[in-house]
């Protein structure tokens, strides 16, 4: 089954946020909503070599979303999402 659609019929609050931070994200990745920052346990862990970020899909809640990215080396405009998972 496709994630999107799981999550979309399971949980359409928590989809809208997502489908917001992507947005925002591919719009603005230092919006401040996002509170995008390198996650330093994963720093030089990217595909290039490059630091991992990471950005929130939620605050203040339990298991709060967060998306895993990378900014490609060659073309800094450039995002790749690794993960979208829960914070533990």
């Amino acid at each position: 089954m496709e994630q999107r659609a799981w999550l979309q019929r399971t949980n359409l609050r928590r989809f809208k946020k997502l489908t917001k931070t992507l947005q925002l994200l591919k719009d603005n990745p230092a919006h401040p909503g996002l509170n995008a920052h390198k996650w330093d346990t994963l720093k030089g862990k990217a595909p290039d070599g490059g630091d991992m970020w990471v950005a929130y899909v939620e605050n203040n809640t339990p298991s709060a979303w967060r998306v895993f990215f990378f900014h490609d080396s060659r073309d800094p405009g450039l995002i790749y999402v690794t993960s979208i998972e829960p914070h533990s």
